[in-house]
């Protein structure tokens, strides 16, 4: 998967520096830089980003979608107090969807970045409340992308909580994301979700044996 993410970083370079004006880009770059250990360069771009203004960053056209990537890079790095400021000018929007120009691709559902932006200030029941309500929203837009990436997101912070009453319903949601990712093809989401398993002593087999089918019918 690595070298899916050194591929993917030459391009998301490339844009970013034929678009300059256009914040989305510089965060998406600062995201996958950090998950390739540039950690210094990253926090640059989310200060470089966080003094531009994150109210003037979602003002813009696709605002939504340039705050979702932003929403990205600061949680990646860890910032508590860029993850508040960003979850209030999100929050009002979080029914919305983080549209691209012209809706050419999507962020999907914002409950899922305010989620991580709550976890990110150590507000679980918040968070809690968010991917609840983006699994929602991505079984209604039928989506396995975001059905299996919120749900290992939101098994993570229930497995990273420490607390051995959450670990049943941890090890649900990581099965159902774990189940789709690999029905769907989604080699990262799958990888990802196997090496939070693997971490917490989950039995793999088992996540991936029980279930049923999380979006009621979609094709094979």
């Amino acid at each position: 998967m690595r070298g899916q993410v050194r591929e993917a970083e030459v391009v998301i370079q490339k844009t970013m520096l034929s678009f300059p004006a256009v914040p989305g880009w510089t965060a998406a770059w600062g995201a996958i830089i950090w998950d390739l250990g540039q950690h210094d360069n990253a926090r640059a771009c989310l200060a470089r980003s966080m003094a531009r203004g994150v109210l003037s960053i979602r003002s813009e056209p696709a605002g939504l979608a340039n705050c979702s990537a932003l929403a990205e890079l600061c949680c990646k790095v860890g910032d508590a107090a860029a993850a508040k400021a960003i979850y209030d000018v999100l929050s009002p929007f979080a029914e919305y969807h983080g549209l691209l120009t012209m809706g050419s691709a999507t962020y999907g559902p914002l409950h899922r970045q305010l989620g991580a932006l709550a976890e990110c200030q150590d507000d679980a029941p918040l968070a809690e409340l968010h991917y609840r309500a983006a699994l929602a929203a991505a079984k209604r837009m039928r989506s396995p992308v975001y059905l299996s990436g919120t749900s290992y997101r939101f098994a993570h912070m229930l497995l990273r909580s420490g607390d051995a009453r959450q670990r049943p319903r941890a090890a649900a949601l990581l099965g159902d994301a774990l189940r789709l990712a690999e029905r769907c093809e989604l080699l990262s989401i799958a990888e990802v979700a196997r090496r939070v398993a693997a971490r917490h002593g989950l039995a793999l087999e088992a996540l991936a044996a029980g279930g049923g089918d999380v979006l009621g019918g979609l094709p094979s």
